[in-house]
């Protein structure tokens, strides 16, 4: 886990109020990193590690990538995966959820994931193949449970050396 030098501060806030800080500086061209929480981007985004959100910049989400995004009932920022495209909106899921979050117009995205800290790590993202069979694999939940599983094992394996 990362720990603030001096000069940071380690704030705990809810997603609404993230969305409130984030979103004049990704609208700005400026990244945003900070500390994710909870379980639903388990093995890929673990809770507690630091991420960074980059503004989208015109460029159109592909299947696979991973968008911060203002729930359009809540408005809390949620950090989720594109399984799939419908009529210009995408269709959102955390890798770990059952179901899928619904479709979210471009109104409500605010930017895309392009970085992932885990201690003194940065975990790869994961190419545009690799991005594509994860979504691909996320839409059917039995498939992607079991792939979640075996990477939950890889991961111990490697932390135990």
């Amino acid at each position: 886990m990362n720990t603030p030098s001096n000069n940071e501060t380690c704030l705990f806030i809810s997603g609404e109020e993230l969305g409130e800080l984030i979103s004049p500086l990704l609208r700005d061209g400026r990244c945003c990193r900070f500390v994710s929480g909870g379980s639903s981007m388990l093995p890929f985004i673990r809770n507690r590690d630091c991420i960074t959100i980059a503004p989208l910049k015109g460029q159109t989400p592909a299947m696979g990538d991973v968008l911060a995004y203002f729930h359009p009932v809540s408005s809390t920022v949620i950090v989720h995966r594109v399984i799939g495209k419908k009529k210009g909106s995408f269709l959102m899921k955390g890798d770990n959820c059952r179901s899928p979050d619904g479709v979210i117009s471009p109104d409500h995205i605010c930017g895309i994931l392009v970085k992932i800290e885990r201690g003194s790590r940065t975990i790869g993202l994961g190419m545009g193949l690799e991005k594509k069979v994860i979504a691909l694999m996320s839409r059917h939940d039995p498939l992607m449970r079991l792939v979640i599983a075996l990477l939950k094992v890889k991961n111990r394996l490697i932390t135990k050396r």
